[in-house]
């Protein structure tokens, strides 16, 4: 597997002591901030989801936002987490990391397919 075919990140530290809160394994393009409410800031230039061709045609509106984040939690759940929805975002993933979160003066890293994020 070459790494330009890898589109997840991961996150080290992650143990059975870990809050069911931390994100296990979620997209990559993402830099998490790993604290309580802590969100996703993409990496990448966001633009607002244009419509396709059989959204326009089913009548789908213009201020649709699609974009967001996939995330596994340590909690064995799975989900997609939306962008601001805001006409202003920046594609910030607001609440990435639960408001609850309590990681007990552990430490946790994203790795990316390049490595680790600083």
């Amino acid at each position: 597997m070459k790494l330009e075919n890898v589109c997840f990140d991961v996150t080290s530290g992650v143990d059975s002591d870990s809050p069911d809160e931390i994100p296990i394994v979620f997209l990559t393009g993402y830099k998490v901030t790993y604290a309580s409410s802590g969100s996703a800031t993409p990496l990448f230039s966001f633009q607002p989801h244009p419509r396709t061709w059989l959204e326009v045609w089913n009548g789908v509106p213009k201020d649709i936002r699609s974009r967001g984040i996939a995330v596994c939690y340590k909690s064995n759940s799975a989900t997609f987490v939306r962008t601001g929805t805001s006409s202003t975002s920046n594609g910030e993933v607001p609440n990435f990391i639960a408001p609850s979160l309590n990681a007990h003066g552990k430490t946790y890293r994203q790795l990316t397919p390049d490595g680790p994020l600083p």
